[in-house]
């Protein structure tokens, strides 16, 4: 495809090939490369496979939280207590998370058009909430100790 244009006096000889989409603005895809379908099947199994994760991560803490419990007991020892605590403080955060997880897998309704998936950024926030709480916690019980031995 050839053309002339016209610049002052001159014309000047434009050669062209097809015009492509780019010519006209955004380049538009001949397909739309979104399969909502597999998208939510990806999503579920990531989903899944989180939360067989987190569960594992629960059970193997769960017999740790026990024999620190019976080690810490047979011993005397108030750090192994707290060592378990810090544990079951961390079986508190996995289950947040993945009573998140869970909601999160609820379909869209007339209310929520885009699902629950919100329901993991607020677990988040609930979990750092509450991690936030027991070290405020924490220093207050250590200054109390450390005022009044």
């Amino acid at each position: 495809m050839s053309s002339e244009v016209a610049v002052g006096d001159k014309h000047i000889h434009v050669h062209q090939s097809k015009p492509v989409p780019e010519d006209y603005g955004t380049p538009i895809p001949k397909r739309t490369p979104i399969n909502f379908e597999r998208r939510k099947i990806a999503l579920d199994k990531s989903n899944n496979e989180a939360m067989r994760k987190l569960l594992i991560a629960c059970f193997v803490s769960g017999f740790f939280i026990v024999i620190q419990i019976i080690g810490g007991y047979m011993a005397k020892s108030i750090a192994i207590f707290t060592d378990s605590a810090h544990l079951a403080s961390d079986i508190i955060g996995f289950a947040i998370s993945m009573l998140s997880l869970k909601c999160a897998q609820k379909p869209a309704n007339r209310e929520l058009s885009y699902g629950w998936h919100r329901s993991e950024i607020v677990g988040t926030i609930v979990s750092i909430i509450f991690i936030w709480g027991l070290t405020v916690w924490l220093l207050y019980e250590a200054t109390l100790r450390m005022i009044t031995p």
